[in-house]
């Protein structure tokens, strides 16, 4: 129902992308715009979200994977919310 896209933050623990995470579903949630499709009135945003801290060779392909099934977990839970994971 929505487009999607990705945040790339600098060497980020899980606090510090649950904070950045946060702030941007306050501040599209502040924003309020109308949205008469929607049980919440105005449009809002789900974030999944991954992080980990990669070997310089290791693929990205399973971080993007993880931040795709938090994403629709999000979604799932109720949307206008953030669901991040940490790869090990």
């Amino acid at each position: 129902g929505g487009e999607e896209f990705v945040v790339v933050l600098p060497a980020t623990q899980l606090v510090g992308a649950e904070l950045v995470a946060d702030k941007l579903c306050t501040a599209v949630r502040n924003l309020a715009i109308e949205h008469r499709g929607s049980h919440l009135g105005c449009v809002t945003v789900s974030i999944g979200g991954a992080v980990t801290i990669p070997s310089r060779d290791e693929p990205y392909a399973p971080l993007l994977e993880a931040a795709d099934v938090a994403l629709y977990d999000a979604k799932h839970a109720g949307k206008d919310r953030a669901v991040l994971r940490e790869l090990a």
